[in-house]
């Protein structure tokens, strides 16, 4: 019995033990799947696309657009004679007590300043600029290259390179007022400068041979002698609203040689638009204020007889020419900034008339011809 037990315990143990000795097949284990990238990469933050930030300083659009009024189209070329230029511009978060300033330029020189608080009652903080303009109603702008450069509070509203700035305008040159004008042997040039108020006379190498101040220059005209210079000049102190009416004009003659500066003829009318002969002798010009009411002209045609230093020994109007209506009025039909007339020899000046109040049913405007030797006015063309 105790043997048996005995046997039993020894078999127990060995398949015991040798149950231990042999391990069991693998599982059969599914493969985890590889982790895709979606799956394994970082998160990226979230990001929250930054709303821009309000410019809250006073600011002035740097891009100015030009009209010559408010139904006109916007440009930057305008036509000899233009009498006046708004400018327009776009501004925002103005407030009160700004100072706010305009600098105009005429061929790259300071031409007019304005510096005034802003109007906030009228503009607000936001909106357009469209009621400010430069203007002469009377001879028209001068040609040449415009700018006008903004500013608020004394920091500049442009950019600061001016090969792309975009606040400038041209108006083109005219023939019977402009602001270069060289003497016919092209030795000299004659240039307006300080708002019209100097010319200044240059040689060819630029060197500043003379100066002459004087009002309110316009209309130069050389000489044939490429030594004497004659042109209006204007004195707007009396001046009546933006009429004709109250400017006091005088024809001065320069002479670059001496500087001597003078009136061309002691006259109680006023003068304008002095057109020189091909010779020197006579010059042609304007008479009168250029007002005109009914049937009364503000123009006449007036001529100069000189001698041999320039000084008037005659004065013709209109009323010595034979072949003239007598009891009519007229004017000389030209364009602003152009000529009213042509010189087509040194004694014969042509000039386009129309005529004011004809009551007979004859047509009298048209081309005439001022003969200086003979002081008779032929009628040479028709008008429709």
């Amino acid at each position: 019995m105790k043997r048996n037990t005995v046997i039993f315990l020894f078999i127990t143990i060995s398949l015991i033990l040798s149950g231990c000795g042999q391990p069991n097949a693998d599982p059969q284990v599914t493969p985890t799947a590889a982790p895709t990238a979606a799956e394994t990469a970082t998160p990226p933050p979230t990001t929250i696309t930054p709303i821009p930030t309000p410019y809250f300083e006073p600011y002035f659009e740097p891009i100015v657009r030009f009209t010559s009024g408010p139904n006109q189209p916007e440009t930057r070329e305008f036509e000899t004679g233009t009498e006046q230029i708004f400018a327009i511009w776009n501004y925002t978060n103005m407030k009160p007590g700004i100072t706010v300033r305009r600098e105009w330029y005429l061929n790259d020189q300071l031409w007019l300043v304005r510096e005034e608080p802003w109007d906030f009652d009228q503009y607000g903080a936001n909106g357009t600029i469209s009621d400010i303009s430069i203007y002469d109603f009377d001879a028209g702008l001068p040609a040449g290259k415009y700018e006008v450069l903004l500013y608020i509070n004394n920091r500049p509203q442009f950019l600061p390179d001016p090969g792309v700035r975009e606040s400038n305008f041209s108006i083109q040159d005219s023939p019977a007022n402009p602001i270069r004008l060289l003497s016919p042997n092209e030795e000299f040039e004659a240039v307006l400068e300080n708002r019209q108020s100097t010319v200044v006379i240059r040689d060819k190498k630029g060197v500043v041979a003379q100066l002459f101040n004087a009002l309110k220059i316009s209309q130069m005209t050389w000489f044939p002698d490429n030594i004497h210079l004659v042109f209006t000049n204007s004195d707007h102190s009396g001046q009546i609203g933006t009429s004709t009416i109250g400017i006091e004009r005088e024809l001065l003659l320069a002479n670059i040689q001496t500087g001597e500066l003078r009136p061309l003829t002691e006259a109680d009318f006023p003068l304008q638009h002095a057109m020189v002969s091909p010779d020197g002798r006579y010059v042609a010009a304007l008479l009168g204020d250029g007002y005109f009411d009914a049937c009364m002209s503000g123009f006449e045609l007036v001529f100069f007889e000189l001698d041999g230093k320039l000084e008037v020994t005659r004065t013709y109007r209109t009323d010595a020419f034979a072949n003239l209506l007598a009891d009519l009025e007229y004017y000389p039909n030209f364009k602003k900034g152009e000529h009213f007339g042509e010189w087509a020899s040194p004694t014969q000046f042509k000039s386009s008339l129309v005529w004011f109040c004809v009551m007979d049913g004859n047509n009298y405007d048209g081309m005439y011809t001022f003969d200086l030797q003979t002081l008779s006015a032929e009628h040479s063309e028709n008008q429709p």
